[in-house]
């Protein structure tokens, strides 16, 4: 897990900053895929570069998830898991199924951020499975 993960004082700006960055670029396998995306999401709050384990084509990132036990898995090295996921806030990260299986995304409220074909895609929160706390 990350140690000292601290959100900046103006997190609330970066969150805005990133999101609106962010609604109209695609996803890309390997360059925004749900995975870069969250921690690229984190590194926005908190400065922390948490997504060196990540990247590749849709094969290499099927292989990683495969070799280090899904997304979930992998999340939980990184961030401390909410035991309620209803406690999550906006900025934490959060698991949902998705188009294509298990994706991740940055918690906006009552919506689930990820990116989607066309750009941000907003799910509603209640579809999270699993949540972790960012800082």
């Amino acid at each position: 897990m990350a140690p000292g993960l601290i959100r900046r004082e103006d997190w609330a700006a970066r969150l805005a900053a990133f999101l609106a960055a962010a609604r109209t670029r695609p996803f890309a396998w390997g360059e925004w895929d749900c995975a870069l995306f969250a921690l690229a999401g984190v590194e926005s709050l908190t400065g922390a570069v948490l997504a060196d384990w990540w990247s590749g084509d849709a094969r290499a990132a099927s292989e990683a998830l495969r070799a280090r036990g899904g997304l979930a898995a992998i999340v939980d090295e990184l961030l401390p898991r909410r035991e309620v996921v209803a406690a999550a806030r906006r900025g934490d990260v959060a698991l949902f199924d998705g188009p294509h299986g298990d994706t991740l995304a940055v918690v906006e409220g009552r919506y689930l951020a990820s990116p989607g074909v066309d750009g941000l895609l907003l799910t509603p929160f209640e579809s999270a499975r699993v949540a972790w706390r960012v800082g």
